[in-house]
């Protein structure tokens, strides 16, 4: 059964026509199977793997990152290592992680398609008003 495509396709109750892409993954595993080719594992990957790594951060890490992101933006400087290992250390997240969401906010900014996602919108603002609120408050005890 192993050997002939179509009747193992029969077996998992499927035909060529329910999945084509499928049936010709079986086909080519039957004749590795049967010796007839050398078994290549780079032609069994999944084709959406590359979707399936995307990093995706919480709305909390998003603050961190937006938060120092717009500094260096608005100042117009370009972020050094150690910056990048001091958002590490507050979001739990690798380098590579950081450095890959950086590039892509200046990427955004270039091609003008640069946005803060709502969410993290409203607690940014949040956090600017009480900033500004106990910076106010701070120079208002210097007074006295």
């Amino acid at each position: 059964m192993i050997r002939i495509p179509k009747l193992l396709a029969v077996g998992l109750n499927m035909d060529y026509y329910s999945d084509p892409g499928l049936f010709n993954r079986i086909s080519e595993l039957c004749k590795v199977i049967m010796g007839q080719e050398k078994m290549i594992l780079s032609h069994y990957a999944d084709d959406n793997a590359m979707i399936k790594t995307k990093t995706t951060f919480t709305t909390k890490e998003q603050v961190t990152l937006f938060r120092y992101f717009e500094i260096y933006k608005h100042e117009g400087k370009t972020i050094n290592s150690q910056i990048i290992s001091e958002i590490c250390e507050q979001i739990n997240r690798t380098e590579k992680e950081i450095k890959q969401w950086w590039y892509n906010r200046r990427s955004d900014v270039r091609d003008n398609t640069y946005i803060i996602p709502v969410n993290v919108q409203l607690v940014l603002n949040e956090f600017t008003l009480w900033s500004a609120q106990k910076q106010n408050q701070e120079s208002n005890n210097k007074i006295q």
